[in-house]
């Protein structure tokens, strides 16, 4: 019998935390999460996500308005086909 990949191990005990900010960064509009920019860490038990300086960058005040902030425009599918946690989940 053949023993699973310790990486196997890794991303089946790490998958509901990745599900979680895969999550987070959708609701909070967070494109800065990429595989050049992680920004996650690891203490091998949980994925701890960090850094959301572009979260919430839809906020009118600070970006140009979108009139249905709502609907995936073609830069919120940009920002999920590069993510680095869609890769994983």
């Amino acid at each position: 019998m053949q023993q699973p990949d310790q990486r196997d191990e890794l991303r089946r005990s790490h998958i509901i935390d990745a599900q979680r900010i895969f999550l987070f960064d959708l609701m909070t509009v967070n494109p800065d999460r990429t595989p050049k920019k992680v920004n996650m860490l690891s203490d091998n038990k949980h994925i701890y996500a960090i850094d959301h300086e572009l979260a919430f960058s839809s906020i009118p005040f600070m970006f140009p308005r979108r009139s249905k902030s709502w609907k995936m425009n073609a830069g919120d599918v940009n920002m999920v086909k590069n993510g680095i946690i869609l890769t994983i989940i």
